[in-house]
């Protein structure tokens, strides 16, 4: 047996305790990291990522952020939508209520800039005068789309520079009602998406700095997992364009960060599987798919979990919680695949300098009950004689076991 391993050139590799067997994963850890055959699956990516890239950036063309489509078809507020959509021709309209107030009371001055203000806003009605002669108030309608908060929103900025322009010293103007709440909700979470993903892209990045201190070893989790979540936006728009996936502004943006944080995860997994595996074999393809066939088990497996309890929101009441499982559960699918196909492709392809910093491996605390115990936090195999006070290092050679003449003593282990 030993010669016949001596003769392959390589160690024996045994499935890790209580997980499936390691040939169910053979020929996905060939495909991916093969010397030749990896170079398809990349092409096989890039290939992908040109067809689902355009129907990603699409995406906002099929969200639905009404709040009445987020409700079930049965509620009470979802047939009271319905009836005023069918009754009311005006229904693609919002109103915008504009209010002028002084602490002191209205002047004529102010009273002019209202009438002024009603006359270059189309459609306005009659101001209405508060009974104090403080506030008066008018209304008007402003335009609107279902898929496109654009419309109302730069109908609004436009009235509030109409009222703004040349108004008087100490008059208070505001644009409210319905028109002025929903401007107000765009305004405050317009570029989200991007703070989100800056945050998110910050944190991971610093992680991988720290940990791995490589100047190139931190880039390839990242933009396989923007890869993936690419791929997986487009999946959805396509859902949603043909198969009446319900999508909206927030499923976009979980997608974002729960793919960066799982494809990052997966990736941190696999690298130190990676490495460990090059301290034994130096060829960096075979570390590779030995490292694969280690971690496709539990990756798998978590992302599964992952996108069955995603899955489970499809049984909600709510629609846009019904939409938002699958979305979960393709993108989590699909940054799985990438993160366990690009990644290796790129690392086993990479220079030595992918592999993070080299070194022996940290010295391994004793759990705190030992610790309480002994009286130290180091095992004894990292200890000096007894007395001496002193510590091996951990690179420092192990002492050589006792021949078969001297007697064997055994350090005593808490």
């Amino acid at each position: 047996m030993a010669n016949a391993i001596k003769a392959a050139g390589r160690y024996p590799v045994f499935p890790p305790p209580g997980g499936p067997p390691l040939s169910r994963w053979n020929g996905y850890a060939a495909a991916v990291t093969g010397r030749r055959s990896k170079w398809a699956v990349l092409a096989a990516w890039l290939l992908i990522l040109m067809l689902a890239g355009g129907f990603a950036a699409k995406i906002s063309d099929v969200q639905d952020n009404d709040p009445a489509s987020w409700l079930p078809a049965d509620s009470q507020s979802t047939r009271a939508v319905g009836i005023a959509e069918k009754h009311f021709a005006e229904h693609d309209r919002a109103t915008a209520v504009v209010v002028y107030t002084r602490d002191g009371g209205l002047t004529p001055a102010d009273l002019a800039k209202v009438d002024a203000d009603r006359g270059a806003t189309p459609g306005s009605t009659a101001a209405t005068k508060s009974r104090d002669g403080r506030s008066v108030l008018f209304s008007a309608p402003v335009p609107m789309a279902a898929n496109d908060n654009g419309v109302l929103g730069d109908a609004v900025d436009r009235l509030r520079r109409t009222t703004d322009r040349a108004a008087p010293s100490g008059l208070d103007v505001r644009v409210t009602g319905q028109a002025g709440t929903i401007a107000d909700y765009i305004e405050a979470y317009s570029g989200m998406d991007g703070v989100l993903l800056g945050v998110a892209l910050a944190v991971v990045t610093v992680a991988l700095l720290i940990t791995y201190r490589s100047p190139v070893l931190w880039l390839i989790p990242l933009l396989a997992t923007f890869l993936g979540t690419w791929i997986a936006t487009g999946v959805v728009y396509l859902l949603a364009k043909h198969a009446g996936l319900q999508v909206d502004g927030q499923s976009s943006y979980i997608l974002m960060v729960l793919g960066l944080g799982v494809g990052t995860d997966y990736a941190l997994l696999l690298i130190a599987r990676y490495r460990e595996e090059l301290g034994r074999r130096a060829d960096r393809h075979e570390a590779m798919a030995h490292a694969l066939r280690r971690c496709m088990p539990a990756i798998t497996a978590s992302a599964a979990t992952v996108a069955i309890a995603a899955l489970c929101l499809v049984f909600g009441k709510m629609n846009n919680t019904r939409g938002l499982g699958p979305v979960i559960a393709i993108g989590v699918a699909v940054v799985c695949l990438a993160a366990t196909s690009c990644c290796p492709r790129c690392w086993s392809a990479s220079a030595g300098g992918c592999s993070g910093p080299r070194g022996p491996p940290p010295r391994r605390l004793r759990s705190p009950l030992r610790t309480l115990a002994c009286g130290s936090a180091w095992p004894p195999s990292t200890r000096g004689p007894a007395g001496s006070g002193s510590a091996r290092p951990p690179s420092s050679p192990r002492p050589s076991p006792p021949t078969s003449t001297s007697p064997t003593r055994r350090p005593a282990r808490c």
